[in-house]
């Protein structure tokens, strides 16, 4: 029971923390106009990309 209790422990947890952590790095390297990684924003021909 010790070592199931302790594997739930080291595993669920850590991933959920990792995700998360994941996630707020990620949110926060993307411009603040920016829609999400699900749309990305391409640029268009001809044009400056803007900042």
């Amino acid at each position: 029971v010790a070592l199931t209790v302790a594997r739930v422990a080291l595993t669920w947890p850590l991933v959920a923390a990792a995700l998360a952590v994941s996630w707020v790095a990620v949110r926060r390297s993307l411009p603040a106009g920016h829609p999400g990684l699900r749309h990305p924003v391409t640029p268009v021909a001809g044009r400056a990309p803007e900042e």
